[in-house]
């Protein structure tokens, strides 16, 4: 490394090594596999929640003082799990309405409608 020359100082003997290509699309795969999930939860969360517009939030419930979840929150949000645990059957799921699911597992998205 030179001084001045914008360069990050390294351990003695290191070098920076590119990644190899097929761990690059291996990675480029799955974020573009989880990109899509993504979209496809919002987009199926989205649509209920517009419909609910014109029929209104359905009944409206308070979990706690001052927590309320309408009926509309919690069909949006089972919805979703339900295409997660088609789409990805070994994660597990964290949301805002729902019991929580055991921890053992290692991906656990997080969402809330």
């Amino acid at each position: 490394m030179k001084p001045g020359s914008g360069e990050s100082p390294r351990a003695p003997g290191s070098s920076r090594a590119a990644a190899h290509p097929s761990a690059i699309d291996l990675a480029s795969d799955a974020l573009r596999d989880l990109r899509e999930v993504a979209e496809a939860c919002a987009r199926l969360g989205g649509s209920i929640l517009v419909a609910a517009r014109e029929e209104g939030p359905g009944e409206i419930r308070e979990k706690a003082r001052n927590d309320f979840v309408t009926e509309v929150d919690a069909a949006s949000e089972h919805a979703i799990a339900e295409f997660l645990r088609e789409r990805h059957p070994g994660h597990a799921l964290l949301a805002e309405e729902a019991a929580g699911e055991a921890a053992s597992y290692q991906a656990r998205p997080l969402f809330v409608p």
